[in-house]
């Protein structure tokens, strides 16, 4: 009971929507079939492309990064997760992440806006 105190609601609530394809060919085709809630007014694809335009240089990449790039959902926002490196386990055959995401992007699904 005490360790629900320390979870964050937001987080909570988000939806794995997909990992980025490696292959350029792939991204738009894959991410534009992906079903979202009928409020958004972005799909995956088109905040992908707005998320790998922010100010500051590109966090995000559009496809072919070395280390694996996430989407969730919210309600309300897509989150865009860079840089999750992960690490064979020979324990566990669950990959386990080596490190926290580096860079992290929001960009609100309506908008189109970054949310800093």
């Amino acid at each position: 009971m005490l360790l629900t105190l320390f979870v964050n609601p937001v987080m909570a609530d988000m939806i794995f929507v997909s990992s980025i394809p490696l292959h350029c060919s792939e991204t738009e085709k894959t991410l534009n079939d992906i079903e979202v809630p009928g409020h958004f007014q972005l799909n995956p694809y088109q905040a992908l492309l707005l998320a790998s335009n922010v100010q500051g240089g590109m966090k995000i990449k559009k496809c072919g990064s070395k280390f694996e790039q996430v989407i969730y959902r919210d309600n309300e926002r897509y989150y865009f997760f860079n840089s999750i490196e992960y690490m064979q386990s020979k324990i566990f055959p669950v990959n386990k992440p080596k490190a926290l995401p580096k860079h992290i992007v929001i960009i609100d699904a309506r908008t189109g806006n970054e949310i800093k």
